[in-house]
């Protein structure tokens, strides 16, 4: 369905995703206190 440098790419966005997700969470924690 996806050719391997779709996927890698997919991959890559949904791991960045993640990061910056992680990242706005710590954030929020942090200007909470």
């Amino acid at each position: 369905m996806f050719s391997g440098s779709t996927s890698k790419l997919s991959s890559k966005l949904i791991t960045e995703e993640v990061i910056v997700m992680d990242g706005l969470y710590y954030a929020a924690l942090f200007f909470r206190t």
